[in-house]
Parts: structure tokens; C-alpha cells; sequence
């Protein structure tokens, strides 16, 4: 039977089947206007002991995230074991190695073996003995081609490392002269007379500076 409204056809089913009437029934809007229907059963639950290779075929072959997912929640033993993660690539591998126990004073340790810096301490060593003290022009001139900063910094590390203090006879480092200075000088030697004080001086020069003095001091000799 329809009924005009929807509250119409509620109190209907409310008076025919109890205040608990939604339980099992519904108002569904037809043509004719609003009908009190019986609800469907609800299917029963699926057996606890269901096989899982059965239930495995009710899900649809279908390589869609979904499938997969759903597949995983009734049957997660089926599913392939997650991909073992990459290993670690090794730290970068250098000829440098870090020596444990290394001596230390004054604050400081020796350089590991192998290192540049461990080169330069070594150097210092071999220029050093019981009545000379390596200094950094002894240092410069014997490592030419290594950086200078470096040079600098890891004479400074050792004097402190030995506890060298104080400015060493010698200590400034000496200017290094182009490659045409003895060409120059070479050139004004050959036309001044050999045995001649002027010889004798330009002979001696080894700066630039002197080089310069000397040609002032005997331009008028050419």
C-alpha cells in the first residue's frame, strides 16, 4: 500500500510493527508515492574455516594496486617477501690510513703515516739535529712543487709539537728567482772584462734587487 508522504507511511509501520519497525523495514518512494518495504536478509558471514586457496580464487586476477592489497589481507602468507635493502655503499677508500696510539705532546699528534702532512713532519725531522733547528726556508726549498700553505701551516704544527719557539736564523723564505735571472746575468758577464771589480760584484749577485743596483751602479760601462 502507498502512502501520499514519507511520515505518513513511518507512522504506518511504526503502528503495524512496533517502534522497532526500521529493524526490519524501510520506506521506499514509488510512483504511486511511499511504500513500506521489507528489508533483504543480510547473507551469513563467511565460515572461519573457509580454505584460503578458495578464497584466493575469489579475488579477481588483475595486476591493479587494489587486487594486490586485497589479496594481501586474506592471504598475506601468499604474498612475496619485501626486497631485502640495498647494502650500504663502502666509505671511499684512500691510501690514507689513521693510526691509532700516535705520539702526542704539547697538544698535538704526529700525523698518520702515508699523509702529506706526516711527508712534511718528516722532512723537518731529517733536517733537524741536536745543534740545528729545521727552518721553514730549509723546509720550502727541500718540498718545492707542495703547496705553501700547507707547507706553512704544518711547520708551524711541528715547531709546536716539539716546542721550538722563537724566530730561527734563517727562518724567512728565500724568494724564489725566475728563470731568467741567470740568463740576464750570464749575458752581463760575458761583456764585462773577467777579473774586474765590476766582474767580481755581478758575479756575487744573487738577488734581484742586487741585480738591479749592480746595472745602475755600471751602465756607463756599456
Amino acid at each position: 500500500m502507498a502512502y501520499k508522504t514519507e511520515s505518513v507511511a513511518k507512522q504506518q509501520a511504526s503502528k503495524k510493527f512496533g517502534k522497532t519497525w526500521e529493524e526490519k523495514y524501510s520506506i521506499v518512494q514509488g510512483d504511486d508515492g511511499f511504500e513500506i518495504v521489507e528489508k533483504l536478509a543480510e547473507l551469513p558471514p563467511e565460515s572461519p574455516n573457509s580454505d584460503p586457496e578458495e578464497l584466493e580464487e575469489s579475488v579477481p586476477q588483475s595486476n591493479s594496486v587494489c587486487s594486490t592489497l586485497f589479496g594481501a589481507m586474506i592471504n598475506p602468507e601468499k604474498m612475496p617477501a619485501a626486497p631485502a635493502p640495498a647494502p650500504k655503499k663502502d666509505a671511499e677508500k684512500t691510501s690514507k690510513v689513521i693510526e691509532p696510539n700516535r705520539p702526542e705532546q704539547n697538544g698535538l699528534k704526529r700525523p698518520s703515516k702515508g699523509s702529506t702532512c706526516c711527508i712534511i713532519w718528516d722532512t723537518c725531522d731529517k733536517l733537524t739535529s741536536p745543534e740545528h733547528t729545521c727552518t721553514s726556508a730549509e723546509l720550502f726549498n727541500a718540498l718545492q712543487g707542495y703547496n705553501e700553505c700547507t707547507l706553512r701551516t704544518q711547520y708551524a704544527r711541528w715547531r709546536q709539537f716539539n716546542g721550538v719557539t722563537g724566530r730561527l736564523p734563517g727562518q724567512n723564505k728565500a724568494a724564489k728567482l725566475p728563470a731568467a735571472f741567470d740568463d740576464a746575468k750570464d749575458v752581463l758577464l760575458s761583456r764585462v772584462e773577467e777579473g774586474s771589480e765590476a766582474y767580481a760584484k755581478l758575479d756575487a749577485v744573487k738577488t734581484a734587487a742586487d741585480l738591479i743596483q749592480w746595472i745602475a751602479e755600471n751602465s756607463a760601462a756599456f
